[in-house]
């Protein structure tokens, strides 16, 4: 009696897991409540003041200090976060070296019904650690060679509002979340450069941060602070003193117009500090700074008093 209770539980158990299949089947979307296409653009160009003070231009890289254009690479991958289900990662494979890309959204199921944001760089570790923030880290900048700003890609946070889709199909505008600070450095003699570190008495920059997604826009909370920021170089050498060397380094937005803030390059194992002129660099802009004289030789930080010349600010770029 027992087994045949047991049998006739199993079987009931059965025809309900298929009736549940069933339901299931009959309640997915149909193919009109699936988003068709996804469009994701990448952001405006980042304009810089040009080194002699002449009118800004527009270009298609970084060259004479003009703009920095963002185009997606082979590797890239892109975060999209829905407010309803789970995260979806989108490779970049056919789009390398445009600053849009569009992707067939039927295979992901995505719904009319849910609203979405997309964020770069993805991270498989924010993917599976959360589905709400996106870690930010801006430590380990490495450039490579005179100029190079490849290293960028990795610190250029960027991030879309929510939408929501029209028509089958919904387009996500990215726009930066941090600054870049586009540096030249006349070198005050030949050799090789190491590293440049930005510092001030109190920890005013962002080392670490939360990128959260889940609202209508995207919001970053700091989660470590520091004195320094430090852009570390490989292949990067001066033939000459007064030889002028360009550096890049990503930052967050940060208001230093009534700090201590000093720049100490490291060239051959010699230290070459000075003051950093006093400003605010906001959110999706591109301060510069030009090293060209008045340094001091210390293989130690101490009481600075010199300063750096030429100190612009591009106050007409927003994102």
């Amino acid at each position: 009696m027992k087994k045949d209770i047991i049998v006739s539980a199993f079987a009931l158990f059965m025809l309900m897991s298929v009736f549940a299949c069933d339901k299931e089947v009959q309640d997915a979307p149909e193919v009109s409540d699936v988003v068709q296409r996804f469009t994701v653009v990448g952001p405006d160009p980042v304009l810089f003041e040009s080194v002699n003070g002449s009118a800004q231009t527009k270009g298609t890289a970084v060259q004479d200090g003009n703009a920095l254009v963002f185009n997606w690479a082979v590797g890239d991958t892109l975060g999209i976060f829905p407010n309803k289900g789970n995260q979806v990662e989108f490779p970049i494979t056919e789009v390398q070296g445009s600053t849009s890309a569009t992707f067939d959204g039927g295979g992901w199921a995505l719904r009319n019904d849910a609203s979405y944001a997309a964020y770069y760089p993805f991270s498989v570790w924010d993917y599976h650690k959360s589905n709400k923030t996106i870690l930010m880290d801006y430590t380990g900048q490495v450039q490579n060679g005179n100029g190079g700003f490849a290293h960028l890609s990795a610190y250029d946070f960027l991030a879309s509002d929510k939408a929501t889709p029209q028509n089958n199909a919904v387009t996500l505008q990215m726009d930066r979340q941090g600054s870049i600070l586009y540096i030249d450095i006349v070198t005050p003699q030949a050799g090789e450069l190491s590293s440049l570190v930005i510092s001030c008495r109190e920890a005013i920059f962002v080392e670490k941060a939360e990128l959260d997604i889940s609202g209508d826009t995207p919001q970053v909370s700091p989660t470590k602070m520091t004195d320094k920021l430090t852009l570390s170089f490989v292949n990067t050498s001066a033939a000459s003193a007064n030889e002028t060397v360009r550096a890049y380094m990503a930052v967050q937005p940060v208001d230093f117009s009534e700090k201590n803030v000093t720049a100490t390059i490291t060239i051959s194992n010699h230290n070459y500090w000075a003051s950093v002129t006093p400003r605010a660099v906001d959110k999706g802009r591109a301060a510069f700074l030009r090293f060209s004289g008045g340094f001091n030789d210390e293989s130690v930080i101490a009481n600075p008093t010199a300063s750096i010349t030429d100190f612009e600010y591009d106050d007409t770029v927003t994102h």
